[in-house]
């Protein structure tokens, strides 16, 4: 998450240790800053942990976030799912 953005929405930036973040593009950025941010698709809520960098990047869910939700991907249907006891809930 940009540093503009977590200070805009009013989150609250904490200082945990020090990491590089590899971005889209394949630069290489330090930070020591991050938020835990409420995310919603449909019915489910996580808390998810952002690493806040100085620059101008949209926030990218990745493997952490991906891991903890653990979706099924239908890539022919373009349909997201998280699956709950019998329940299929879209994303």
């Amino acid at each position: 998450m940009a540093l503009n953005d977590a200070k805009r929405l009013g989150l609250e930036l904490k200082l945990g240790a020090a990491s590089v973040v590899r971005l889209a593009d394949g630069k290489k950025l330090k930070t020591n800053q991050y938020v835990e941010c409420l995310v919603s698709f449909g019915k489910i809520q996580t808390v998810q942990h952002f690493e806040v960098l100085d620059c101008s990047c949209l926030p990218i869910l990745g493997y952490t976030f991906l891991s903890q939700l653990n979706p099924t991907i239908n890539w022919k249907k373009k349909q997201i799912w998280v699956e709950k006891g019998q329940r299929k809930i879209p994303l």
